[in-house]
């Protein structure tokens, strides 16, 4: 009786976690980046938050290199938890300080995409984070409100991206969430504005 009790629980426990990793699975499912962010936008913070969280313990899952998983598990543990303003900076410092070790493609893909990041031993990318990413990210204000807008042809996309190196514009509505380190940051510039 007692095995069947455990081997019930072991089947109900196994369902549970099998579903929550399949939470970015199906919000993804069909939508290109641009719709995945206005359906990312449209989320209350408790499950943006869960996304990403997700995607996070995806990367704990791989076999990176003990830095970054430390990095990464402390940025976890921030989200978590909640960050205040007076958490903020060590919660950016520890972005930072994963960015300057981590490969610049190889970044762009665990924090600004909910896709899996795979990792076979080695990084892809060899170039490092620019310093002006870097800059950017040390400066991140965590608490600041884009609900303006101004008059424009359209929603703006990332202010930075790592993997955008066109022309940028400011005649863009400036949208909430949606742009750079795990989506956080407002979009107060146009990538390649039309």
């Amino acid at each position: 009786m007692k095995k069947l009790i455990f081997g019930l629980i072991a089947i109900v426990m196994f369902s549970i976690l099998g579903n929550a990793q399949n939470l970015r699975t199906e919000f993804l499912k069909g939508k290109t980046h641009k719709e995945a962010v206005v359906a990312y936008n449209k989320l209350s913070e408790g499950e943006q938050k869960k996304l990403w969280l997700e995607k996070i313990e995806q990367l704990l899952s791989l076999s990176l290199p003990n830095e970054h998983k430390n990095y990464i598990s402390k940025i976890k543990n921030s989200i978590e938890q909640g960050v205040n303003r007076d958490q903020s900076k060590e919660f950016l410092q520890n972005i930072v300080n994963l960015a300057k070790i981590t490969p610049m493609k190889d970044f762009g893909m665990m924090f600004e995409t909910l896709e899996d990041y795979k990792f076979y031993g080695k990084f892809i990318d060899t170039k490092a984070v620019p310093e002006t990413i870097i800059i950017d990210l040390a400066n991140l204000n965590l608490f600041t409100d884009a609900s303006t807008s101004s008059v424009a042809r359209g929603d703006c996309s990332c202010r930075w991206c790592l993997f955008h190196d066109g022309q940028t514009g400011t005649n863009c509505n400036r949208t909430s969430y949606g742009c750079g380190f795990l989506w956080m940051q407002s979009c107060n510039q146009c990538v390649l504005c039309l």
